[in-house]
């Protein structure tokens, strides 16, 4: 048995991000810290995409930014995004695991552990973290580790399933400074399908199909799609493939535990991730600042502020419920949507950041009644859970 102050349990965007953070406050300097993870973060896993108008801690590592963003219906309508002060970014993962492990590599209060974690329990006042070769006693557990939960009756628990390749070609089209941030020029057969298509430096492309549905599909139908798109929509012919990824993140309206006892849940565990979209980056830096400002004023990091309330969460379980009763097509919903709002209001509205007056005035450019519907299925459970 080893003891240490805190635990992160996973070392991904999350654990790294609140790491990276909390030490840079200087906020743990004095405490004995291991971090858990049953992998060691050495490739480029995924693509960490989110907008923004503010300067944030990890700018100096964005790879790529796009200050014209398009959107297409699926009958080929292109739009252009109102997107104001807001600019889309993107950052690799590698790029983000080389510039917090190089930053907390410094730290002699620092243990990374390569090990599967098994449980996190408290006896007490004490946090277990069990792992395939050890059991660490802490005072705190910071948990990033999602492995599902159990569904309960009424809630609403999609899938957003995609498969992204970063190709590199001769034959791009699409203006260096312009990204499709919702492409629906594809087939809607396996539910609301998009493609995500972000041009990058040195004549390379990132294309990711994204489906949101309540199962996945064969390894052949992402790749089907992919070709399919390159070929047709974006007269792609001859390219070399550089990389692939593949993911799955919760569209959910279950009411995430932030904590149990000393157990801070942060990430997608925590709740981190808004069920209408699937985006996490930005909620998860909003959070890992309520936790070291809890720190700095009270000496802990029980935060009582979600950036998702209950306003947040019913509006998302009302777009779950609408897509689920299939009264209201996924790709013309959004199509409504952005055709009926300038952007930099939906982006306001998706951080949370919007007031009721622009939340109606959102609301108002979809259809009333399959709205309507939903909203009136989804309030009695968001109210009673709480």
């Amino acid at each position: 048995m080893k003891k240490c102050d805190i635990v992160i349990a996973g070392s991904g965007i999350a654990g790294l991000s609140l790491l990276y953070s909390a030490m840079k406050s200087g906020i743990w300097a004095d405490r004995d810290i291991v971090v858990v993870d049953q992998e060691k973060k050495a490739e480029n896993d995924k693509t960490i995409s989110f907008w923004k108008q503010d300067v944030i801690s990890f700018d100096h590592i964005i790879h790529a930014q796009w200050t014209q963003i398009s959107f297409f219906s699926n009958a080929g309508e292109k739009i252009y995004l109102e997107a104001g002060p807001y600019s889309y970014c993107s950052i690799r993962s590698i790029d983000f695991y080389r510039e917090c492990l190089s930053y907390l590599s410094h730290f002699s209060n620092i243990t990374f552990v390569t090990d599967a974690i098994e449980s996190i329990t408290q006896i007490g006042n004490v946090c277990h973290t069990a792992t395939a070769n050890a059991l660490y006693r802490s005072d705190l557990v910071f948990n990033s580790c999602f492995g599902g939960h159990q569904t309960v009756k009424g809630e609403q628990y999609f899938l957003q399933h995609f498969k992204g390749v970063r190709i590199k070609t001769d034959q791009l089209s699409i203006p260096q400074q312009e990204a499709y941030l919702m492409d629906f020029r594809t087939s809607q057969e396996n539910g609301t399908s998009f493609f995500y298509t972000l041009p990058l430096p040195s004549s390379e492309l990132f294309v990711e199909y994204t489906v949101f549905s309540k199962k996945l599909l064969k390894e052949s139908e992402y790749d089907e799609k992919i070709k399919e798109y390159l070929a047709e929509v974006l007269e792609i012919g001859e390219y070399q493939v550089l990389e692939t990824e593949f993911g799955v993140i919760p569209m959910t309206d279950h009411d995430f535990a932030r904590r149990s006892g000393n157990i801070i849940n942060i990430g997608t565990a925590g709740g981190d991730t808004r069920g209408s979209t699937g985006y996490t980056f930005t909620n998860l830096q909003k959070t890992i600042e309520h936790i070291i400002f809890s720190y700095q004023e009270y000496g802990h990091p029980f935060f009582k502020h979600e950036n998702l309330g209950l306003k947040e969460r019913l509006y998302d379980s009302t777009l779950l419920n609408v897509l689920d009763n299939g009264r209201y097509p996924g790709h013309q919903l959004f199509t409504d949507l952005f055709k009926g709002t300038e952007a930099h209001h939906i982006f306001r509205f998706l951080d949370a950041e919007s007031k009721l007056w622009q939340d109606i005035k959102i609301m108002r450019s979809l259809r009333t009644w399959p709205l309507l519907y939903a909203f009136v299925k989804a309030l009695p459970r968001m109210v009673l859970c709480r």
